[in-house]
């Protein structure tokens, strides 16, 4: 069945190989970690779950984002286009 926690998955692991192909790999195992109190992998985990209430998580949404913010479509966005953005 489907498990929040990693640990209680039964193996064989599932990677890619050298050719693209899924295949199981007999090699990766999971071990326990204890959790971490690095204030930067906290602040990245807390803005994680705000980029998520904002639907900020999904590729298509953050591309269309992207292009918003992008005026002058060179593919690099300035803090002028994103006051722009914000301005407007």
């Amino acid at each position: 069945g489907k498990s929040s926690d990693p640990l209680s998955v039964q193996g064989p692991w599932v990677c890619c190989d050298k050719d693209g192909n899924w295949a199981a790999d007999t090699k990766v195992d999971m071990t326990a970690a204890p959790a971490s109190n690095d204030k930067f992998l906290k602040l990245r985990m807390s803005l994680d779950g705000e980029l998520q209430k904002l639907g900020l998580t999904d590729v298509e949404t953050l591309k269309s984002l992207w292009k918003r913010l992008d005026y002058n479509g060179n593919n690099i966005v300035s803090l002028a286009e994103i006051d722009k953005m914000v301005v407007e």
